[in-house]
């Protein structure tokens, strides 16, 4: 017999039965981050391997034919679960900007449990199929709308770019700042890119709340979050080294999210 985790829930009513099995609003554990962020880095590089099972990262266009993935391709329950238990740990520190690090795992983790669920279910919840000009591709629309799901049905978080107050509210792209920008650093003015650059070395040097929210707001900025080799940096905590390296010679830039 099947468990609950491998049924296909058909509506997204139907997804948050799931997420509340999944996620939980808990205290920050005892531990501190410094020794959690090991497990972490473990939890991405198993995501990482299994993204690479369709033989591209990051780019989500491999979504679109997710209807005619083997059983080979889905990830395990196990993976899926970790997320979701690293995604509940980090919760109070995202909200609090304790650690730079702390933020940027939570909205990169929050975003690949939106991959993993919808690869694991091959659930569409967008039925939609013109797609408008500029307008996200329908498998990325099912990543807002889980996204969406996680952040304000089940994990209550405000939404810090408005009201600061929670407001429920289904739907693609309400809580923005959570997803993974888009843009191509390819085709930023230089000088936005230094300007970025030149803030997140400023600000690594310092750790409290604001400071630490501008460092990961520069790394998303960057769309660091499309180089690996970043990733790995930020978990080791020796991003200072990596600012600016690189970047133009790694094609997954160019990726669409």
């Amino acid at each position: 017999m099947k468990s609950w985790i491998d049924q296909i829930p058909i509506t997204l009513d139907a997804c948050k039965l799931d997420f509340k099995k999944l996620f939980k609003i808990i205290p920050t554990p005892k531990k501190s981050l410094n020794i959690r962020i090991k497990q972490y880095k473990k939890d991405f590089l198993d995501y990482f391997a299994w993204r690479l099972r369709f033989e591209i990262f990051p780019g989500t266009t491999y979504l679109d034919k997710i209807e005619k993935f083997d059983n080979y391709l889905l990830p395990e329950n196990k993976l899926i679960k970790r997320i979701a238990k690293a995604i509940s740990e980090l919760r109070n520190e995202f909200l609090k900007n304790k650690d730079y690090r702390a933020i940027i795992i939570f909205r990169l983790f929050v975003f690949y449990f939106a991959e993993l669920y919808k690869v694991k279910k091959k659930i569409r919840l967008v039925k939609e199929k013109r797609r408008f000009s500029g307008a996200p591709r329908q498998s990325r629309m099912d990543i807002g709308i889980l996204i969406n799901c996680i952040i304000v049905n089940i994990l209550k978080i405000p939404d810090k770019g408005k009201t600061g107050k929670l407001i429920k509210k289904d739907g693609y792209d309400y809580h923005s700042h959570y997803l993974l920008n888009d843009h191509l650093s390819s085709q930023q003015p230089k000088i936005w890119r230094e300007e970025y650059e030149s803030n997140l070395r400023k600000h690594l040097k310092k750790t409290n709340p604001k400071s630490n929210k501008t460092s990961a707001d520069n790394f998303f900025n960057l769309c660091y979050v499309k180089d690996e080799t970043k990733i790995f940096a930020m978990f080791d905590n020796n991003l200072k080294d990596h600012i600016g390296k690189n970047l133009k010679n790694n094609p997954a830039i160019n990726q669409e999210l």
